[in-house]
């Protein structure tokens, strides 16, 4: 049956109503092909680490496609990589401009968090401080507030803004008492406490934490906390059984080593040297724990062989100390102060000239008078008869420059046998201090 003319061009007008219909949507289903592919590209780039790169392609992808929810993602890794090339400002920008752009965004908070890590990683801690205040501000229902509060509270802490700092703690406790940062938080506060001389408030709320059901770690801080505070308190029995709970309850922990370094600093101040010491060795050899306090270690070691005068113990301990590159100045003066009490005046000169070949030291006063003694024990009288006049000279106010000149008329006197000098040098002393008694 043959088809009339109108019934074919009504077929005809169909089919290219089909096809213009058809067209479209391949060409979308395309750009939308194109949109993945693009941004799975600077993904992987970013995932690989190839942050210059990514960096780039981001922002291509950021430009093509501004308004679709691909580009929303773009722009928060966009923000992720600049931080990766320590593009720090550049990626505060970008996480700003994305928390503020994008508010109901699951991740507008974590953006928050981020400006907050750019500033701090420019050294900008009240900035930072600030950024992490907004978390709540703009994000108060976000699991991330509480810990953005306390982090918040310690940069205040740090750059004296002390009742902001409060202020975000208590936040933390009164708006968040679920969260798991609120024993933190508690821990905090019991800490600002005591560095305002509230010490029953700041134990309290450290006693508060330690009862808890906190974890381990946070209760051991507790406990270490409660101890140090005691101990400032000179409540030395109650430091030391609460340090020995940490050291029983919470073994391997860092709360445990400073437990140990504390009780040991305790039973210095309670003239128990032996048990001290034994227990400082333990700190010093203990790699996990940070080099200031070993290095504390080995100082109060050294200080208290010294207090048994076990000098010869205590210049090995302060060896330890000069072995390290730069030799910390004070071990270097307590080696040669030790060396000298030990009878090994030589030792204790090497000691005290190498402190006086150190430009700009501010123990050149204590090596001097520690190396004019030395030289004259050994006999190098025109070096020993230098030190003592160099540090009349460069120390004439010192209480003990009169002290020291009266020494260099000694030797001149005793060692020399130059009796017109140590005339004129006894004669000096008793010009500058009269009331010294201390001239013949």
């Amino acid at each position: 049956m043959s088809c009339s003319p109108i019934s074919t061009i009504v077929q005809h007008a169909l089919l290219i109503l089909a096809v213009a219909l058809l067209f479209p949507a391949c060409e979308g289903r395309a750009q939308e092909s194109k949109e993945n592919s693009e941004f799975k590209l600077a993904v992987n780039l970013y995932n690989d680490g190839m942050y210059d790169l990514a960096v780039e392609q981001l922002k291509s992808f950021v430009t093509a496609y501004p308004a679709t929810s691909q580009s929303i993602e773009a722009r928060f890794y966009l923000g992720q990589t600049q931080m990766k090339l320590k593009h720090f400002d550049e990626a505060r920008v970008t996480f700003q401009n994305f928390a503020l752009s994008y508010v109901d965004h699951p991740r507008a908070a974590e953006a928050w968090v981020n400006v907050a890590l750019a500033f701090s990683e420019v050294g900008n801690d009240r900035e930072a401080a600030s950024a992490y205040e907004r978390v709540k501000v703009f994000q108060p229902k976000s699991p991330l507030v509480p810990d953005a509060l306390t982090r918040a509270a310690e940069l205040y802490r740090r750059v004296g803004e002390r009742d902001r700092a409060k202020k975000a703690l208590r936040s933390v406790v009164q708006d968040y008492p679920s969260s798991k940062s609120v024993l933190a938080a508690r821990l905090a506060i019991s800490e600002m406490y005591a560095e305002e001389g509230q010490t029953d408030l700041a134990m309290r709320e450290a006693r508060r934490v330690s009862e808890s059901d906190a974890s381990p770690i946070v209760k051991a801080s507790a406990l270490f906390s409660l101890g140090r505070m005691q101990s400032a308190a000179a409540l030395f029995t109650e430091a030391v059984s609460t340090f020995q709970l940490i050291l029983t309850g919470y073994k391997g922990t860092t709360a445990a080593s400073m437990a140990l370094f504390e009780l040991a600093s305790v039973e210095l101040i309670q003239g128990k040297y032996v048990p001290a010491i034994d227990r400082l060795k333990a700190v010093a050899d203990d790699r996990l724990l940070d080099d200031s306090v070993r290095t504390s270690a080995l100082f109060m070691i050294a200080d208290a062989y010294d207090r048994r005068q076990e000098y010869s113990n205590s210049v090995r301990s302060f060896e330890k100390l000069t072995s390290r590159s730069p030799a910390p100045e004070r071990a270097v003066l307590g080696a040669a102060r030790a060396s000298l009490a030990a009878g090994n005046a030589a030792g204790a000169l090497k000691f005290a000239k190498h402190l006086l070949t150190q430009p700009g030291s501010n123990l050149r006063r204590e090596a001097l008078s520690v190396a004019a003694q030395a030289a004259t024990q050994t006999k190098q009288y025109a070096e020993a008869v230098r030190y003592y006049r160099s540090f009349v000279d460069e120390f004439s106010t010192d209480p003990s420059s009169s002290e020291m000149l009266y020494q260099l008329g000694e030797l001149y006197r005793l060692y020399r046998s130059d009796y017109r000098s140590a005339i004129s040098v006894f004669t000096n002393v008793m010009e500058r201090d009269p009331q010294s008694g201390l001239a013949p």
